[in-house]
């Protein structure tokens, strides 16, 4: 069977993007504990590993949205439960999207001009971290890219004027659907395609267009719609993590809440709405984090505007503003990375060139200065750019939710070149402009540096590796010896497997660093309890409650001390506490049904 000139083509540019994300995939799997999956990588393989073995999804609502999930949990059914593996699917997906670049960057722009994108695309470094790790962006940037392109093909069959193409508005929106199954703020630009279809005046179909259109999407959102509403009796369109999520990039102090990582602070947010408002489903959780945030933006306006231009700063930031991962420690674990990715003060590589050659042809698209080939589709690919970045700011920013666009900036940026010499003036002040508002290092990521190794502990402690955990909480806290959750796992971990010395001296460390870690002294008092000195692990237990009124397992565990004593009635009372507090906790319930 001869093979079209296209096909060649398309192969070709295919086989060339995947070179690099090979090579990359090679070093990475190299890398040790640095590819470790963490926070929400290690979520989901776990929801991938729970729903081949019929533990997942939860009889509740989703928490974030669920399609990559499922894309995983399909990559483990047909290559098994493999990290090599799904990265591998990463980097084809990678290579997909250069290649939609591509044929995108051909559709509106010159051949020469498609061939500098799919450049941008195939050696952009944050593209290929990302592709490394288990986490949605490298499908949700495959998607978007897929979407931009069937929209536009939707809206070119319109504006010639013949009757309306059933397949490609219907396709669109179904498109547009998985890509906000994938990342929730995608249906943001549902709007957009709506109105920009309906006015469009050529042909027939001004109304069918945004039905089939709206149609697409419904048929691929309504099953997870419906399976929310199953579980909680409440709209969730998607995901119930948008109202934490919006709280934590508009509150009185977004920069602190958003900085929160895994353990004692995050389990006090994610508690609040119980014991604040008595909020126990995940619809109630959801709506009283809106209605906080909500509250703040009304009451302080002033503060929500600087906020949000401090965000938009973030957004735009040379820098790739991590997400609890670390970015940039990735370098260590790849020597193209290293060539790829890279920051000299305030400036960063991509990003630094690309964010201002964007910005330049958001510019002058806005200003009508550009001819491209399809001069309404770029128009089009300007506001969706725009419209999905607004989607981001409005929540907050990070590299993991900018590097989704990368396909169409890039796109903006080769685009904003075009006829620049006929408009040189106008054309280097927005663009010096740009590099300087990009590059002026208004954001940086002031995390600890100790969080690395204390994330790579967390996913550790949840995949049993124990002493494996400790090592890293020993680096922790080696890198910044005042990291107070560092020395508080520890010392539960110590507690675990049997080293009491070890254990009471993390937690008096813990303590040091912060009276108030009601957590380390319940890690405190359980050792001393374990030790056989039960009055002065009452004393520590009970300092915990004194801290912590609401943490039950201090209720639980100050019962158990109490039984020891043989003060039963004062121990029941300390159960009864602890499952007023979590009716679900394990411990309390059989130790009310049988103390000891």
């Amino acid at each position: 069977m001869k093979v079209s000139k296209t096909a060649k083509l398309a192969a070709l540019i295919f086989l060339l993007a995947l070179a690099p994300r090979v090579i990359f995939w090679a070093e990475w799997n190299r890398a040790g504990l640095l590819s470790l999956p963490v926070v929400d990588a290690h979520t989901y393989d776990q929801e991938a590993r729970g729903l081949l073995e019929g533990g997942w999804p939860p009889e509740e609502p989703f928490w974030q949205a669920p399609l990559y999930s499922y894309f995983l949990a399909g990559v483990y059914r047909v290559a098994g439960v493999s990290w090599p593996a799904a990265r591998l699917v990463n980097a084809l997906l990678g290579a997909g999207t250069c290649l939609l670049a591509w044929c995108l960057a051909r559709h509106l722009l010159s051949r020469k001009q498609a061939w500098i994108v799919f450049g941008i695309c195939a050696l952009y470094g944050p593209l290929l971290y990302f592709e490394g790790q288990l986490l949605r962006e490298s499908l949700a940037a495959f998607l978007l890219t897929g979407w931009v392109l069937v929209q536009l093909k939707a809206l070119s069959t319109a504006e010639k004027g013949g009757s309306p193409s059933v397949l490609w508005w219907l396709g669109a929106g179904m498109l547009l659907g998985l890509t906000a199954l994938c990342r929730e703020n995608a249906l943001i630009l549902a709007p957009l395609a709506v109105l920009w279809g309906f006015f469009i005046r050529n042909g027939g179909g001004r109304w069918l267009r945004p039905v089939l259109f709206m149609l697409g999407i419904c048929v691929i959102v309504s099953p997870v719609t419906l399976y929310n509403l199953k579980q909680d009796n409440a709209l969730i369109p998607i995901s119930s993590g948008g109202g934490i999520n919006f709280y934590l990039g508009n509150n009185a102090d977004s920069r602190g809440v958003i900085a929160i990582r895994p353990g004692r602070f995050w389990s006090e947010l994610t508690d609040r709405p119980r014991l604040e408002s008595g909020a126990v489903t995940a619809g109630e959780k959801s709506a009283y984090f809106y209605r906080e945030a909500f509250d703040w933006i009304i009451h302080h306006p002033a503060d929500f505007v600087r906020n949000t231009m401090y965000k938009t700063a973030g957004f735009l930031s040379p820098h790739e503003i991590k997400r609890n991962q670390e970015i940039y420690e990735a370098r260590e674990g790849s020597r193209l990375l290293r060539v790829l990715m890279w920051k000299a003060g305030p400036f960063g590589f991509p990003f630094g060139l690309l964010g201002p050659a964007a910005l330049l042809g958001l510019w002058r698209a806005f200003r009508r200065r550009l001819t491209p080939r399809n001069p309404k589709g770029f128009y089009f690919l300007a506001a969706a750019t725009l419209l999905f970045s607004i989607g981001v700011i409005l929540f907050f920013p990070s590299a993991r939710y900018r590097v989704v666009l990368t396909p169409v900036l890039a796109v903006l940026a080769v685009a904003g070149w075009t006829g620049f010499a006929r408009a040189w003036k106008e054309s280097a002040i927005v663009l010096v402009a740009s590099l300087l508002v990009v590059n002026a290092g208004w954001v940086r990521s002031q995390e600890d540096p100790a969080d690395q190794s204390f994330l790579r502990a967390y996913a550790l402690v949840e995949a049993g590796r124990t002493e494996e955990a400790l090592s890293e909480l020993r680096l922790a806290t080696k890198i910044n010896p005042k990291h107070g959750e560092a020395w508080t796992t520890m010392a539960a971990l110590y507690g675990m497997t049997g080293r009491p010395r070890e254990s009471m001296g993390a937690a008096y460390a813990a303590i040091a660093i912060d009276s108030t870690n009601a957590q380390a002294w319940v890690n405190l008092g359980t050792t001393l309890m374990d030790m056989g000195d039960l009055q002065n692990a009452e004393r520590k237990l009970s300092r915990a409650i004194q801290l912590a009124p609401h943490l039950a397992d201090a209720w639980n565990n100050l019962g158990t001390c109490l039984i020891q004593q043989g003060r039963r009635q004062e121990a029941l009372q300390a159960f009864d506490q602890a499952l007023r507090i979590d009716p679900g906790h394990r411990c309390a319930a059989e130790n009310r049904r049988r103390p000891r």
